[in-house]
Order: C-alpha cells, then sequence, then structure tokens
C-alpha cells in the first residue's frame, strides 16, 4: 500500500481550490469536444490563471509570516524576491497542467519497488528516443527507496532540509506532449516532488525533447534546459510576473546535468519497464485505509533472476 500521495494532498488543500479549478475545466471543455492531449492546443480558459493567482498569494502570504511588515515590503523590491517568485510561478504551471491531463485523461499510477529502483540504477540506458512512448498523456511515478533520495539531491551545495528523508517518497508525474510548432519532436515533461505530508523539500521540472533516433543517455546529457517556454506557458506566465527585473533567471534549473543524471535513467528506465517492455507488475488496488492513497496502482517489480 502506498500512502496518500503529493497528488492526492494538493488536490484536498483548503489553501488552493486547485480540484476545483481543474473539475470545472475538464468538463467544460468535455461539453465543448475540445479536450486535448496537445497542451498547445487546449484552452484553459481562464482556470490557469486563477489557480496560478492563488497560488502566488499563498506563496507571499507565507512569506510574509516569517517577517514584519517594513521589512516584506522591502524584500518584495529586491531580485532576489523576484527570483524566487518566477520560479514559484513556473512551478505551478506545470503543477497545473501536469495535475489537469493527469485529472482529465486517467489517474495512471506506477509504484517503483526498492529492487526495480536498485536494478535500474545498475542498468545501461540504451533506448532511443524514439522507444519511449507513454501510450497515456500522463502517470505518476512513485519511488520510496532511499537510493532515489540521494540521487535527488546530488550536486547540492548546499544540504537541503529534506536530504536525510528516506521515509519520505519520490514522485515524478510524466507527461508526454505530441510534436508541436516551434517544437520538432515529442516532449517529455518530468515534474519530481520530494513531498511528505505536511511540506515539500524539493520540486524539480525537466523537459526532454525525444528525438527519434537519439540515444536516452544523450538527451539526458544534452542542455535542453534552454528550450524555449511553449506559447502557452509563456502567455500565462508573464502576465503575473510582469516588471520584475530582467535579472531574474527564466531559464529551468539544470542542476540535472551531469550530477543528477543516474536520478533521471532511472525515471527514464522506469518508464521504458512499464510502458515498452512490459515488465513485472502487479496491479494493486488502494485499501481505504485513511492514511492509505485512494488511487489503483501497478507495483513495478525488479525482473525475475
Amino acid at each position: 500500500m502506498i500512502q496518500q500521495t503529493y497528488y492526492e494532498r494538493l488536490l484536498s488543500s483548503r489553501e488552493l481550490p486547485l480540484a476545483e479549478i481543474l473539475d470545472e475545466e475538464v468538463s467544460r471543455l468535455r461539453g465543448q469536444g475540445s479536450l486535448s492531449t496537445d497542451p498547445e492546443k487546449t484552452d484553459f480558459g481562464d482556470g490557469l490563471a486563477r489557480y496560478l493567482t492563488h497560488a502566488l498569494e499563498a506563496f507571499k502570504s507565507t512569506v510574509a509570516t516569517r517577517m514584519s511588515p517594513e521589512e516584506f515590503k522591502t524584500f518584495q523590491s529586491q531580485a532576489g524576491f523576484q527570483e524566487i517568485l518566477l520560479q514559484t510561478a513556473a512551478r505551478e504551471y506545470w503543477t497545473y497542467e501536469t495535475f489537469f491531463y493527469f485529472r482529465a485523461f486517467g489517474e495512471h499510477t506506477v509504484h517503483v519497488s526498492t529492487a526495480a529502483t536498485q536494478e535500474l540504477l545498475n542498468t545501461p540506458l540504451v533506448a532511443r528516443g524514439g522507444d519511449l512512448r507513454m501510450g497515456v498523456p500522463a502517470v505518476m511515478l512513485v519511488f520510496d527507496s532511499r537510493e532515489m533520495v540521494d540521487t535527488l539531491y546530488l550536486g547540492e551545495r548546499r544540504r537541503s532540509e529534506g536530504r536525510d528523508r528516506y521515509d519520505v517518497p519520490v514522485y515524478v508525474f510524466a507527461v508526454e506532449t505530441p510534436v508541436s510548432e516551434g517544437f520538432p519532436a515529442r516532449r517529455l515533461k518530468l515534474l519530481s516532488v520530494h513531498s511528505s505530508q505536511e511540506q515539500s523539500y524539493r520540486i524539480e521540472v525537466r523537459r526532454l525533447l525525444l528525438r527519434e533516433d537519439v540515444g536516452l543517455e544523450d538527451i539526458l546529457t544534452a542542455d535542453l534546459a534552454e528550450l524555449g517556454k511553449s506559447s502557452l506557458e509563456a502567455k500565462h506566465l508573464l502576465p503575473l510576473t510582469d516588471g520584475l527585473t530582467r535579472g531574474a533567471s527564466r531559464r529551468e534549473d539544470q542542476g540535472f546535468v551531469g550530477q543528477r543524471l543516474p536520478y533521471y535513467r532511472v525515471v527514464l528506465g522506469a518508464l521504458l519497464r512499464v510502458f515498452r517492455d512490459g515488465a513485472a507488475q502487479t496491479p494493486t488496488t488502494h485499501s481505504g485505509a485513511n492514511e492509505g492513497s485512494r488511487l489503483p496502482y501497478l507495483e513495478l517489480r525488479a525482473r525475475a533472476r
């Protein structure tokens, strides 16, 4: 049994009306017959903007509680605050988009066993971009092995609060999007979250360009963080971040290049085993316990020796 997931906790949050907004938007698009797996062709209406506004206000309120009104006013004018606000907006955008497809097209969940994670860490990634086809718009991988926590934090300059929280799962939401304007190949969007019941310790986003004839190892080592934001992403983020200093970074975090390659090898290896290889899996249903997840899920086990 897996515990209640980050996805379920965020949807049940009293601070953010995410579940309500998602259900309204999914219902609206289904009613129009325009529900699409292509985010470039999906009209999110004002749902995304509403969620981003709520999320950023909640973030500001949290920061404001840690200092006096005068200190907070001064802090808001500093480049450091604007940088954090911009990064928060980008993460929340990805969260909304990922959760939208997960909610609209099926809550496909896979628990990756510790044995499978250890095996994947020691398995060369030899497939190509064309070999990785999920077959569903979105999937959530759940890891609870110590190794996955270790690889997620590789390369950190300062030790994070969650670095030693081996009791906390790592969630990876993967969304596959088709070829669209401005992108010559399918994209794999990855949202990684290390989160307990009380707080999130690390949230990281990645976008990989799945070129058909390029090895996944080469795709991981390429500097794909330089890919421009989609037109939809820019449309919703720019109005909310207008007025930020030009020094605020608009590039995705590139920390995974080199140091965190083992982490992303495991993620891509797990996706390959689930959707291409049909590796050993056990369908599992939720137990109904209060502390458990309500989601039915697959258990990805290590290969039989």
